[in-house]
């Protein structure tokens, strides 16, 4: 059975200095104040360990064992993910791949890379894959699972070398290749993923319990899915590869991992984009504002979507997604593609309301900033400023932060990916 515990949640908050700008209007501070309010009600939602609390509770209430359990635990969220499962079910031991370092005894903790694989990636995946072969039979896998995971827990198939994998993952992202592109060549790389740590755990029963930074699509992609049958998409990455001008020798697939894990495998999600969109309506109506929620998710160049965001008619809405970023071979400055996307469409002329943009995992790029938000006094404080230069070189951060328009949490513990939020 469960444990019955309770906990203190630290909660994601923004910083309200961006309420505090010379020149707003009394009208501009409370848009601005809703936004962030609308916002932190999404962070709120998604909290990791509470949220993992509440899917083992179900997972439970299904008759899944989970007393006793190995944990393995990878990606942004996974420190609070593996407190809640210290707390709700004692397991046995367990790894814990995590952002930082992190106290969570019987559990091994170790720092994982992003958004590239770290130096020791190799010994981490390997100490994974050596504790999944150890289970037996009448074992269960406990696996905690969020955004990031992809770049955390790594073991390149022997023919990769780890330098070639880290190498690909920067084109690939200086590119612009959204994160589906990206998870895509990795699975095609990886000892680890696209099931290929559910067949090392087999014949140990699997339980996922799942943080999606992917909204609205199937589980497997989140992590790359190295606890999921993969569909298969080793073409699919050659094709990435040269349509980015790339070449390697991908190594052939093993069936095993993409058809048949040969164990028994159910997976709960803990939250995802809708959670998160659901605070955002939830605490909207309580405000009295009826806020629609975006269908689909959003993506393409951050600047683009800024761009025609602006242009669009004010309306209150929130909307799940996450946008890209392509760099060019001149210098580049400090930002993310949320901060530009916001200061994109500030250059092109958002005068009503306020557009919020934030990544839930409270890290926007090369950057100290969650996001930005775009309005008409960033603008005013903007004014005269050469904002289409900083476009070019994805230097959003600083203007932002001279308009007080920059957004600020620190790492949030978690990742939905992105949200975006008119008011």
């Amino acid at each position: 059975m469960l444990r019955g515990f309770a906990v203190l949640y630290a909660r994601a908050v923004i910083d309200r200095s961006i309420l505090q700008a010379p020149g707003l209007t009394d009208a501009e501070r409370a848009r601005r104040a809703l936004a962030v309010e609308l916002a932190e009600a999404a962070l709120a939602a998604v909290e990791p360990e509470r949220a993992t609390r509440a899917a083992l509770a179900r997972l439970e209430a299904r008759g899944v064992p989970l007393s006793g359990a190995t944990v393995f635990a990878f990606g942004k969220a996974s420190v609070g993910m593996a407190r809640a499962a210290l707390a709700a079910c004692a397991p046995r031991g367990g790894i814990v791949v995590a952002p930082g370092p992190a106290a969570l005894p019987p559990l091994e903790v170790r720092v994982g890379g992003h958004p590239t694989p770290a130096p020791d990636a190799i010994e981490t995946g390997d100490r994974v894959l050596a504790l999944a072969r150890s289970l037996g039979p009448g074992d269960v896998a406990l696996c905690l699972i969020s955004g990031g995971g992809s770049s955390m827990l790594e073991r390149p198939r022997d023919s990769i070398a780890l330098e070639t994998v880290q190498r690909i993952t920067r084109a690939l992202l200086a590119g612009g290749a959204d994160s589906g592109a990206l998870n895509t060549v990795r699975r095609a790389l990886s000892a680890v993923k696209g099931g290929r740590l559910a067949a090392a755990i087999a014949p140990a029963r699997v339980v996922n319990v799942i943080l999606s930074d992917v909204p609205g699509a199937p589980l497997d992609v989140v992590a790359s899915g190295p606890t999921l049958p993969s569909r298969g998409d080793d073409e699919d990455a050659a094709e990435i590869l040269a349509r980015h001008g790339l070449s390697l020798a991908l190594p052939p697939t093993e069936p095993l991992a993409l058809f048949t894990i040969g164990t028994t495998i159910e997976s709960e999600v803990a939250a995802d984009s809708e959670t998160a969109r659901a605070a955002v309506r939830a605490a909207a109506e309580a405000r009295g504002l009826s806020l629609t929620d975006r269908p689909g998710r959003f993506d393409g160049e951050a600047r683009a979507l800024g761009v025609r965001l602006a242009r669009e008619p004010t309306s209150a809405w929130v909307w799940g997604g996450e946008t890209t970023v392509t760099l060019g071979d001149g210098p580049i400055g400090r930002g993310g593609r949320n901060q530009e996307l916001a200061l994109a469409a500030i250059a092109a002329g958002l005068d009503d309301g306020v557009l919020l943009a934030l990544a839930t995992d409270g890290v926007d790029g090369a950057s100290q900033n969650a996001g930005g938000l775009a309005d008409a006094a960033a603008a005013r404080a903007l004014a005269g400023r050469d904002l289409v230069s900083a476009l070019e070189r994805h230097d959003a951060s600083p203007l932002l932060e001279a308009a007080s328009a920059a957004l600020q949490t620190g790492p949030t513990g978690t990742n939905v990916a992105d949200l975006l939020i008119r008011v």
